[in-house]
């Protein structure tokens, strides 16, 4: 069930990340920083590619394959946390119902309109959490997932690149999944510290 936090608890949690991670700008400020990126092997097939251009049901099938590793590998990282809570950085919850409509179902069913687009909502079953990382990848939704106690921010983009700030030694755990999940070599990824 999605919940939609009470502005205390909205001011509490943003605070938390704020010492490390700038909302305006949408970019870290301190800390450490991964991005996780697919391997170039697996082509370069993005959704708003398949929208907007002809392509094959190769192109579709290979479009839903990298979507499918990067849900797996996030829904990994986020089964470390207690609480996934996720912010919205764009002007609506979905920009296109028709692209998302799990998401839009399960923003509709828990009371999310684009009312209160600028709200944290804390989700508690992995199929929100799926629901919204495919609308982010297909270029529809624009939001980061967080939780204040690991502290750390999770952007994915629709550019199918995995952006995870983290303030503290919780890298070190974001490094070990992702170097367990990636025995076919099909993940890479880049590691800055930010002063």
């Amino acid at each position: 069930m999605v919940r939609i936090l009470n502005n205390t608890e909205k001011d509490i949690l943003i605070g938390s990340i704020k010492t490390f991670y700038n909302l305006s700008t949408c970019s870290q400020s301190s800390g450490n920083e991964i991005i996780i990126n697919l391997s170039k092997k697996l082509g370069k097939v993005i959704y708003s590619d398949l929208r907007y251009t002809t392509f094959d049901k190769k192109d579709f099938q290979l479009y839903f394959r990298k979507e499918k590793l990067l849900i797996g590998i996030m829904l990994e990282l986020f089964r470390e946390f207690q609480e996934v809570y996720v912010f919205n950085y764009g002007d609506k919850w979905i920009t296109n119902k028709k692209v998302a409509p799990s998401l839009n179902q399960i923003l509709r069913d828990n009371n999310v309109f684009d009312g209160n687009h600028s709200s944290v909502l804390q989700l508690t079953e992995e199929s929100e959490i799926v629901a919204f990382v495919k609308s982010i990848f297909r270029y529809n939704t624009f939001a980061s997932f967080f939780n204040p106690e690991k502290g750390i921010v999770v952007t994915p983009t629709d550019h199918l690149d995995v952006f995870i700030s983290a303030k503290d030694d919780y890298i070190k755990t974001v490094k070990n999944i992702i170097e367990n999940k990636n025995g076919s070599k099909v993940f890479h990824f880049t590691q800055k510290n930010i002063k």
